[in-house]
């Protein structure tokens, strides 16, 4: 099997497949710009696939103080998918 295939979703196409990869490597960059705590949770969520319970696990904090951080990293990440 190529690298190519490895990539490609079920049901994507190669053209989808470039888009959304092209679409990830642009937050991954603009994550790598947001401070400190929003941006651990962000590459924790993005990169490593954690859920958020998993995420309070790891960093023991509650599950109800991931949320509204979540919330507010994505808003900050959204403002800054804005900007860009």
């Amino acid at each position: 099997m190529t690298q190519e295939l490895e990539i490609v979703a079920p049901g994507e196409t190669p053209e989808q497949a470039a888009a959304n990869a092209e679409r990830r490597e642009r937050l991954i960059v603009l994550i790598g710009k947001i401070p400190g705590t929003c941006q651990n949770l962000l590459r924790a969520f993005l990169d490593e696939g954690l859920g958020l319970a998993e995420i309070a696990e790891r960093e023991n904090i509650p599950l109800g103080t991931v949320y509204p951080r979540f919330s507010r990293c994505v808003a900050e990440l959204r403002r800054r998918l804005w900007q860009a």
